[in-house]
C-alpha cells in the first residue's frame, strides 16, 4: 500500500483509496497521443494493457481527451466499446502424479464428441429385451427377421480424474488464494493423457464474472468435465481466472458433491486451503475408495520458506500425499510432485 508522506493524506487516506482502485483493475492501460487528422483521414492505433493479476477485465468504453489551445482543461468523450479480457491465472510445469487407481466404467459412455448420450460405439446387434430403449431399436433387422432387435453399444472404461479446488474461508487478496489457483491451473494443464477425463469441481459464487444463472447464497458446487472431445484446458483456465472465494460453509457442499463422485473417478487432486479436520475427513473417504490421492495445500512460514513436515499444532496428521506449497516455491514443488 502506498502511503503518502504528509499528514493530510494520511489522515484522510486519499492515496490508500487511489492505490485499492488500481488493485481492482486487472490490467493497466496507458494514454496514447493521437496525431492531427484532417477530415475524413483514418488512422490505426495498437494500446498496450499490462495484466496486473489474474481475473476478468471489463471494457465498457475509451475515452478521447482535446486539451484547449493552453493545455489548462481537457474536454473528454467516452465512446462505447464493450470488450472483455480475460487474464489467466498463471501456471507452471508439472509432473502428473503415478497413481495406481484403476479404470471406472462411464455410465452411458463418453464419445468423442461434445454431446451427452450413449457410448457411439457399435458393438452387435441382439434380440429386444424389455426395457430396452426405442431409438436402440434396429428398424431393418425387424423388418428382415420379423422381430425386435436393438443395437448394443460398447461399454466404455477409461481413467478419470478430479481436480477439486477448495475455496471456503479465504480472502480475495490473499496471496496464499493465488497460489493454490496457479496450483490448480498447472494441474489443468497438464492433462494425463488424451484418451482421459479431468473433472473440475469448484464452488462458484455470483460475484464471479462468468458465473451464468442464479446462484444459492454462499454459492454452489459447479462441475466442468475436459477431455475426450468435451473440452480444453483453455476452457478451464478461462473458468479458473474468474474464480472467487466462497463462506467457510460451502466445503461441506464440495465435500459431498466430491464423495457422490467418487465411484466414477480413478483418482483426486484437492487443492485445498488450509489442513484441518474437515478437509482430513474428505482425503480419508476417498482413500476409503481406493482411489489415488494427492493433496496441495499453501502455506507460507516467517520466512517464507515450507516444510513438508511442518503441520499446525491443532491440525491432523498431514497425510504422505499431502505436499505444502510456498507462493515462492510453487515451480519446485509440483516438478517434485
Amino acid at each position: 500500500t502506498t502511503r503518502a508522506s504528509n499528514r493530510f493524506d494520511r489522515v484522510v487516506g486519499y492515496p490508500d483509496w487511489i492505490e485499492w482502485l488500481r488493485h481492482l483493475r486487472a490490467v493497466e492501460t496507458g494514454v496514447i497521443s493521437i496525431p492531427s487528422l484532417r477530415p475524413g483521414q483514418s488512422i490505426e492505433i495498437g494500446l498496450e494493457l499490462q495484466p496486473r493479476h489474474r481475473g476478468i477485465a471489463v471494457f465498457e468504453y475509451f475515452g478521447i481527451a482535446r486539451s484547449d489551445p493552453l493545455g489548462l482543461w481537457r474536454a473528454i468523450r467516452d465512446i462505447p466499446a464493450e470488450e472483455v479480457l480475460v487474464v489467466l491465472p498463471q501456471f507452471y510445469p508439472v509432473c502428473w502424479p503415478i497413481f495406481h487407481g484403476k479404470r471406472h466404467h462411464q455410465q452411458g459412455g463418453i464419445s468423442q464428441a461434445s454431446h451427452v448420450g450413449d457410448s457411439e460405439e457399435f458393438r452387435a446387434l441382439r434380440d429386444y429385451r424389455p426395457g430396452d430403449p426405442l431409438r436402440a431399436i434396429h428398424w431393418r433387422s425387424w423388418a428382415r427377421t420379423g422381430h425386435p432387435v436393438v443395437k448394443e453399444h460398447q461399454e466404455e472404461y477409461f481413467a478419470r480424474h478430479a481436480l477439486v479446488l477448495d475455496t471456503a474461508g479465504v480472502k480475495g487478496d490473499d496471496e496464499l488464494f493465488e497460489t493454490s489457483l496457479s496450483v490448480a491451473a498447472s494441474f489443468a494443464v497438464a492433462q494425463p493423457g488424451a484418451d482421459t477425463l479431468l473433472d473440475l469441481l469448484f464452488v462458484a459464487t455470483a460475484s464471479s464474472p462468468l458465473t451464468s444463472g442464479h446462484l444459492p447464497t454462499g454459492g454452489a458446487v459447479k462441475t466442468v468435465t475436459i477431455g475426450r472431445g468435451l473440452g480444453s484446458a483453455e476452457t478451464l483456465l478461462r473458468i479458473l481466472a474468474g474464480v472467487k472465494p466462497s463462506t467457510p460453509e460451502t466445503f461441506d457442499q464440495l465435500a459431498r458433491t466430491v464423495t457422490a463422485h467418487a465411484n466414477a473417478i480413478s483418482s483426486a487432486i484437492l487443492v485445498l486451503q488450509c489442513w484441518y479436520e474437515p478437509r482430513a475427513r474428505l482425503v480419508a473417504v476417498l482413500k476409503g475408495f481406493n482411489l489415488g490421492v494427492r493433496v496441495y495445500v499453501p502455506r507460507a512460514d516467517a520466512d517464507g520458506a515450507v516444510t513438508d513436515s511442518a503441520t499446525p499444532a491443532d491440525s491432523p496428521a498431514f497425510p504422505p500425499e499431502g505436499r505444502w506449497v510456498a507462493p515462492t516455491r510453487i515451480r519446485e514443488t509440483l516438478v517434485s510432485t
